[in-house]
């Protein structure tokens, strides 16, 4: 599967450090990337992960539509493949930490709708928070925004939706606009992210976050 496949490129040639974000020690597995993999693989990754001191990112192991075939495979060049010398500290992760927000989906007709992502689950699962905006851009550059709505998505289709907040005070509440001096959207969203992961159990989260728009 390409996701996978993308997965352990990642990790093998760019080491990608980060924060480890379990509570387990460095190297231990957490024990529900178990119930995704059978034994060979499992025990393969557990030989793999002991290359990085410090821990790392198993989230895409809590993608619903994630393919483990050929994964022991990989897990093996993927060994093959690190590089030498010491890794003390060393973690492995996909986590994107770049707070730019670019669309991605975009629709032009006589107007530009894009779709961003504003807000993604903590814990690494298919749950986020999406913004849609549509708009024309005149002559000048200058947009003009014909609508805008904040809702749920999960592109992996597990049960999830986003209910924004309505009883705050108005300049507390989810709000949109463009910034002619920054030639750039600022927004701010708040609301709860509610969604049922990949074993069943259903979760809630409440969202407050800020973010800037610069390539519309």
């Amino acid at each position: 599967m390409k996701k996978l496949t993308a997965f352990l490129i990642l990790v093998t040639s760019a080491c990608i450090f980060s924060l480890n974000l379990f509570s387990q020690e460095p190297t231990q597995i957490p024990d529900w990337v178990r119930k995704r993999l059978n034994a060979g693989q499992y025990a393969k990754l557990e030989e793999f992960v002991k290359n990085f001191p410090g821990g790392g990112d198993y989230n895409i192991f809590k993608r619903r539509d994630l393919d483990t075939t050929g994964l022991y495979a990989r897990l093996s060049r993927a060994i093959e493949n690190l590089p030498s010398g010491s890794r003390a500290g060393a973690t492995f992760s996909i986590l994107p930490h770049n707070k730019i927000k670019f669309p991605y989906k975009t629709e032009r007709v006589e107007y530009v709708r894009n779709s961003y992502i504003i807000y993604s689950n903590i814990d690494g699962y298919d749950a986020h928070v999406t913004l849609d905006v549509t708009c024309i851009v005149d002559e000048t550059g200058i947009p003009e925004i014909l609508k805008w709505e904040a809702r749920a998505k999960s592109f992996s289709n597990i049960p999830v939706w986003f209910e924004p907040k309505t009883d705050l005070d108005p300049v507390y509440l989810s709000r949109f606009k463009f910034e002619p001096q920054s030639n750039s959207f600022e927004g701010y969203i708040v609301g709860t992210l509610y969604f049922t992961d990949p074993y069943g159990e259903e979760h809630k989260e409440f969202v407050s976050e800020n973010f800037s728009i610069e390539n519309y």
